[in-house]
């Protein structure tokens, strides 16, 4: 551990937050989605139930492994990596013409999705000295209630005025 200023500290914390909070969002737009999804793909709902359930079990598949990629490959890296795979994906799945490559497209956000919050906390209490690692618990823990909360009213805001795409290319500007 090492002595981080204020002003460190805060942006460091808001970076770690809003990459906890990106992770929440892509896990939860696709929820109110689905009967928009069904129209637009064509496709039955047991189908389209994939974009939420495939993110789902990708997301509790990679999180046992948090720790592990963080230690061989470095937290940093990790999170800046998987915050480049969110955008990649992002654009990627903005693309999708068929229910098939989106629902693959999910799964991949719900690997790297899923490895964005337990990063985010491991960083906390490895860069952050003790006396702010409790801040640094509360403003996860906020971005991860927020992150619950946020993406039921985003998803019917974003799909009232504008294209499924934009579920997905919410995203870009965050990364």
């Amino acid at each position: 551990m090492f002595s981080l200023d204020s002003k460190k500290t805060n942006l460091i914390l808001l970076t770690l937050g809003l990459g906890t909070l990106i992770g929440c969002l892509n896990m939860m737009m696709f929820n109110v989605a689905l009967p928009t999804m069904v129209t637009v793909f064509n496709a039955p709902l047991s189908t389209v139930q994939w974009l939420t359930s495939g993110y789902m079990l990708a997301a509790g598949m990679i999180i046992p492994a948090a720790g592990y990629l963080g230690d061989r490959f470095g937290y940093k890296r990790m999170f800046t990596g998987i915050l480049v795979c969110v955008l990649g994906l992002s654009l990627l799945g903005s693309l999708a013409w068929r229910i098939e490559l989106l629902i693959v497209i999910r799964f991949l956000f719900g690997l790297t999705g899923g490895l964005l919050s337990p990063l985010a906390l491991a960083m906390f209490y490895r860069i952050l000295p003790a006396g702010q690692q409790t801040k640094a618990a509360s403003i996860w823990g906020m971005a991860t209630m927020i992150g619950a909360i946020l993406p039921t009213v985003l998803s019917g805001v974003i799909l009232s005025v504008a294209d499924w795409r934009f579920l997905l290319l919410f995203n870009v500007p965050f990364t």
